[in-house]
């Protein structure tokens, strides 16, 4: 993620944002797409667009939510604010990382506890427009963590990312009962590099193409498949990059050094083509409390504070083909908008 010309404070609109989303308590992402571009007028148009479509007020939302600031649904498209949370990071000697609803006297709250608060880092930006600002908490001691959550009305969730890494389980794949046909106004494109090619497909008429990710599109919708073996099996855009880079051979991970301690934390890099599935992705952000960065040169996006057992647990969990699958209807098909 790239940085921002914004500072951490009052200067950030995304910290606007948070607040109102915190009052409401929950709502629509049309909700959150109006306020963004309302407040756009304020971002640097030079590096951003100026207005920011749906699809990306969507992302912005899903990575709040993966930051531990609200619960996101993604066949409603709505959200629900949690409430404030202290979540320890791995690995770090017990520095801590404050998300959820801020009250405007937070940082008077932890002052009183003797709480050291860490809040100079760089803005993140997702879709091209900033994230809240990051707060890192450190403590001398778990009491008084403890404590600073009573005062915040906070609940302490200790060493989050390991907690979620352990209830990660292989997603089950769905694969339609008969062969996949273009109705309509459909068309038919082909995920390659990256980028979606326009494929030739008769409308009506089996679609007979060779073996990779495919999305199927019409005037208001657009449903993702997964060609092999013969199979067409229904995913979501992040399933289908992990399938597809998995059948070009392609590495998921690039990471730096292995520890042979399993406690050892270390930077784990993303294949630049691929969509980590949302469980996994948010396993890896707790580890650090922030929003992955992307490597200028290779585009790939880089986690840091990874620990091995973490790591592990991500890997073996993402969507194999090969796997247990269902047979449903086209009608059971459903996809995320990319």
């Amino acid at each position: 993620m790239a940085n921002h010309k914004f500072s951490q404070g009052s200067g950030n609109p995304a910290n606007l944002i948070l607040e109102w989303m915190g009052l409401k308590g929950s709502g629509s992402v049309t909700e959150v797409h109006d306020a963004l571009n309302w407040l756009r007028q304020d971002i640097d148009s030079v590096r951003y667009s100026k207005t920011l479509d749906y699809t990306h007020a969507i992302s912005w939302v899903k990575d709040l939510s993966a930051l531990g600031f609200c619960q996101f649904d993604d066949d409603s498209h709505t959200w629900d604010m949690l409430l404030p949370r202290l979540i320890r990071l791995p690995d770090t000697g017990g520095m801590t990382v404050f998300s959820g609803y801020r009250t405007h006297d937070y940082k008077w709250i932890l002052a009183e506890c003797n709480m050291l608060v860490h809040d100079q880092f760089p803005v993140q930006v997702s879709n091209g427009f900033p994230m809240p600002d990051t707060v890192l908490l450190q403590a001398k001691n778990v009491e008084t963590i403890y404590h600073a959550a009573k005062k915040l009305n906070a609940d302490y969730l200790g060493a989050y990312a390991l907690g979620l890494a352990d209830e990660l389980t292989v997603p089950q794949l769905e694969e339609l009962d008969s062969p996949l046909v273009l109705l309509g106004k459909q068309s038919l494109a082909f995920f390659s590099e990256g980028q979606w090619v326009p494929m030739p497909a008769p409308i009506g008429t089996e679609v007979n193409h060779h073996e990779g990710f495919y999305r199927v599109r019409d005037t208001s919708n657009e449903d993702f498949y997964f060609h092999y073996s013969g199979q067409w099996i229904c995913c979501d855009f992040d399933t289908g990059t992990v399938l597809e880079a998995k059948r070009l051979g392609r590495k998921v991970f690039y990471k730096d050094s292995v520890d042979a301690r399993p406690v050892r934390a270390r930077k784990v890099m993303v294949d630049e083509h691929v969509n980590l599935p949302f469980p996994q992705r948010s396993v890896l952000i707790h580890c650090s409390g922030r929003l992955p960065d992307r490597d200028e040169e290779t585009g790939r996006e880089v986690f840091y504070n990874v620990p091995n057992s973490v790591f592990f647990k991500v890997r073996d969990t993402l969507p194999v083909v090969l796997g247990p699958v269902t047979k449903v209807g086209a009608e059971g098909c459903g996809g995320d908008t990319q």
